[in-house]
């Protein structure tokens, strides 16, 4: 009888905690499951802390996560890496593209399929001139003016316009750190970047005062959050994603404090 009343106590408690466990699990499961990649190295707005992705981009879709109550993944890759996994339906989409005709064949951006819907961007993305203070050098919007050589990290899709109005370009490294520091050894060339990085990366003590951050952008490029058109998610949801996005961008004191956020920790 003893043993019996073990069993039968045992039973109890393991149809007791399935009746638990299995709700949970039925919920979870009707999640919708959505994988994005994203760039390895674009400090602030996406790049790898540790084995996780991070960054400005992160932490917006991580608001559109628990607004739509999806199960959302994002990998940092190498940029190429990405635009390939998306381009053979290995992940769901890409965040923080530029549009470009080439990248319109395998990736679904909000908006038609020329013109893509600003509004509808994650970020404006600006990329700036940054010279040194003895080069006596302001960007006047004429990009043949820009000093040679043009650092820029390898990869970056910038360097295939900047090379295509005829200048000298040279892609080194993973960062925009390296470049810096090349520039304001031998202060000469310059370097396009992203001004928000720039502008955090001239407070810190190695860079104080040693460089010139030109006020006219050399160039303003919306970064969308896209989709693979090999995704099997709907249209619908695609198009809800993009207006979460929106919507959560709209709200200003969220945003400021996550840009805040990632400008102060790398002073």
């Amino acid at each position: 009888m003893l043993i019996y009343g073990n069993l039968k106590n045992r039973s109890i408690l393991l149809a007791s905690l399935c009746l638990l466990v299995f709700p949970l699990q039925q919920v979870d499961a009707s999640r919708q499951r959505v994988q994005f990649c994203c760039k390895d190295n674009q400090f602030p707005f996406a790049f790898r802390d540790g084995h996780k992705a991070s960054g400005i981009f992160v932490d917006i879709l991580d608001a559109v996560e628990k607004r739509m109550d999806i199960n959302l993944r994002i990998r940092p890759m190498e940029w190429n890496d990405c635009l390939e996994a998306a381009k053979l339906g290995k992940n769901d989409g890409v965040i923080g593209a530029g549009y470009t005709k080439e990248r319109g064949v395998y990736l679904d951006y909000p908006g038609s399929e020329d013109s893509p819907d600003k509004p509808l961007q994650i970020w404006n993305t600006v990329y700036s001139v940054v010279t040194t203070p003895s080069q006596r050098f302001i960007y006047q919007d004429n990009p043949s003016q820009i000093p040679k050589p043009v650092r820029i990290p390898k990869g970056y899709y910038i360097g295939s316009l900047l090379k295509g109005q005829g200048l000298e370009v040279v892609e080194n490294g993973k960062t925009d750190q390296p470049n810096l520091i090349s520039l304001t050894s031998d202060k000469s060339g310059s370097v396009v970047m992203l001004d928000l990085l720039a502008r955090a990366l001239s407070q810190k003590k190695y860079f104080k005062d040693q460089l010139v951050i030109s006020e006219i952008p050399y160039r303003t490029t919306p970064s969308y959050v896209t989709f693979s058109e090999k995704t099997e998610l709907p249209p619908s949801f695609r198009a809800d994603f993009w207006k979460s996005i929106k919507d959560i961008k709209a709200d200003t004191d969220f945003i400021d404090g996550i840009v805040d956020k990632y400008i102060e920790s790398d002073k």
